[in-house]
């Protein structure tokens, strides 16, 4: 009597012909990654999703005999880009965002007016007395202090608002030294410096450099 076939055998033990995949191990190299699909779907409409997603598929994909790797590093490489362009705008928004603000358009028209205005008394105090151009100089720091107070009061934005509130300092100090020059006390203005100021200045117009046009 002859010996039973492994093909007979196999039939005998199986007779439908259905079959599993651990009858097969080359199904287990070529197993699904959905994170890896899921992740370069969802690159572009939901970044965030996408990243998270994709670099799961790519630490799933190694023991899956690479399954998913291309499409884990295709959304891998679109997120960052997405996110990259997102952040982009979102900048560029906030910046025009600032530079609209109403703190901005009411106070940058003077911003200049401060730095002329500023170097008056300073060229003056050699002068042994106080005199009508350091007067005319006090008035009109005091002016300017008037109209960036209004301009920080109406501003929407906090660093605007201390911005402003900064270079109105400036002047305040500015402001303090000429009425004592002008009770005979000059020892203040020796004190004073311009650094301070002018890198306030230079703050708040970097901040405003893209501010609407003034309003009449």
């Amino acid at each position: 009597m002859c010996a039973d076939t492994p093909a007979a055998t196999a039939r005998a033990d199986n007779p439908f012909g259905v079959t599993s995949i651990l009858d097969d191990p080359s199904h287990l190299t070529r197993q699904s990654n959905r994170a890896a699909t899921w992740g370069a779907a969802l690159a572009l409409p939901l970044w965030p999703a996408g990243l998270v997603l994709s670099l799961v598929g790519l630490v799933r994909s190694a023991p899956r005999g690479g399954a998913g790797r291309d499409r884990a590093i295709l959304g891998l490489l679109v997120s960052l880009a997405a996110a990259l362009v997102t952040f982009t705008v979102l900048t560029t928004q906030s910046t025009a965002s600032t530079a609209k603000d109403p703190g901005c358009r009411l106070s940058k028209p003077y911003l200049p007016s401060v730095s002329q205005i500023e170097g008056a008394p300073f060229a003056s105090t050699g002068l042994p007395t106080f005199d009508s151009a350091d007067a005319q100089a006090l008035h009109n720091l005091q002016t300017l202090r008037s109209h960036l107070g209004r301009a920080a009061s109406a501003s929407t934005r906090s660093t605007v608002r201390n911005g402003i509130d900064a270079v109105n300092g400036d002047l305040e100090q500015e402001i303090t030294a000429l009425q004592a020059w002008s009770a005979g006390d000059g020892t203040q203005l020796t004190r004073l410096s311009t650094g301070t100021a002018d890198q306030d200045r230079a703050n708040l117009d970097t901040m405003c450099r893209v501010s609407a046009s003034p309003e009449g």
